[in-house]
């Protein structure tokens, strides 16, 4: 198959479930349906098994949206976010210590990909020196702590490039100097 002819299941996933979920009003017993329909076709989407956990978890069906949790673990050990889902259900369960551990492993794990990801995209950058990286990344974790503790609606990634931009030039006009 050449990589052209991939069908974009997010794509499909968002007409095929999310849109016609939120469309119809957001009934659990709704929502398992669309996702059933979508999984006979594409049995092994993370999203869709994790979509249908949180269809579970609304239900009060907390082991077998565990059950569907740990599957989409099993094809995506990667993905982050089903850990929220998952310590949703310890804590429904009444195992709080565990959801704590979870949700604390689920938050590390977005702020530290997050921090790799700004790290690997500096990396990258010809003639970024370590003065800018340290800038950037200390500007990314800023931007992180606000994100978390609501104090900013969404990380500002346009003034976080320009910054990084306007840096990058002054590093480069002083390593010409």
């Amino acid at each position: 198959m050449k990589l052209s002819d991939y069908p974009s299941l997010s794509d499909l996933f968002r007409n095929n479930v999310y849109k016609k979920y939120f469309d119809g009003g957001g009934d659990p017993n709704n929502g398992i349906l669309l996702v059933d329909a979508f999984l006979d076709s594409w049995p092994y989407y993370p999203e869709a098994l994790v979509f249908k956990a949180r269809m579970l978890i609304v239900k009060g069906e907390n082991e077998k949206a565990s059950e569907f949790l740990k599957a989409a673990r099993k094809i995506d050990e990667w993905r982050i976010n089903y850990l929220f889902d998952e310590a949703e259900i310890l804590y429904k369960t009444g195992k709080k210590p565990d959801a704590v551990r979870c949700l604390r492993i689920a938050t590390e794990s977005l702020l530290k990909e997050g921090q790799r990801g700004v790290k690997n995209f500096l990396l990258s950058l010809d003639n970024c020196g370590i003065r800018l990286r340290d800038i950037a990344e200390r500007a990314i974790r800023k931007e992180m702590i606000r994100f978390l503790s609501d104090e900013s609606d969404s990380v500002d990634l346009d003034e976080f490039l320009s910054v990084l931009e306007s840096e990058y030039k002054d590093t480069d006009k002083n390593d010409t100097e």
